[in-house]
């Protein structure tokens, strides 16, 4: 959040205007860091993960929650910690994916254990230099395998984030998405 804190707000509010709540979760506050670097990023995942975890079972408590109705937005690590989440919670109907999803860690730790997923939409750039392409082509593959209904949205101008005409774009795609899988 520290690259771009004005966005995470908006986009909490542009979903609030739809009719959903939107919680941000700060699971850096775990660690007591701000960004993930390749050094910190292997000890602290499974930290980082449980917040998240116990975010979810926060939220299904609240006034106006419906538990039923829970879906998952990460960016970049955000989204690798979507994807670790929803392969183990149930409770977790829907997953937007956006410029992240599976780097090292994936490959190397997820990917050949994950049994479950809801449906999932990946949104990517096709320039990303941090996430390559074939990241979101691979969890694409892991959810058709099995069998989950998903969608993977490529902007082909954009990088590691998008400009607000992307970004608008690609947060009328997940909306939708969530509509149809929530």
């Amino acid at each position: 959040m520290s690259l771009a804190p004005w966005d995470y707000p908006y986009i909490a509010n542009w979903f609030s205007s739809q009719g959903y709540n939107f919680f941000i979760v700060h699971y850096f506050d775990k660690t007591n860091t701000t960004f993930a670097t390749p050094l910190n990023t292997a000890p602290a995942f499974g930290p980082w993960l449980q917040v998240v975890n116990d975010a979810t079972t926060w939220l299904s408590t609240q006034p106006g929650v419906d538990p039923s109705r829970i879906a998952l937005m990460g960016f970049s690590l955000g989204a690798s910690l979507g994807v670790s989440e929803a392969s183990r919670d149930y409770r977790i109907k829907a997953l937007a994916a956006w410029y992240g999803a599976e780097a090292t860690w994936y490959e190397n730790n997820v990917r050949n254990t994950i049994t479950h997923m809801p449906a999932t939409i990946v949104i990517h750039g096709g320039n990303d230099p941090i996430s390559p392409m074939a990241n979101a082509y691979a969890l694409q593959s892991l959810l058709q395998g099995l069998n989950v209904p998903c969608a993977l949205d490529i902007y082909p101008n954009e990088g590691h984030a998008f400009n607000p005409t992307d970004q608008n774009a690609a947060l009328q795609q997940t909306l939708t998405f969530f509509q149809q899988y929530l």
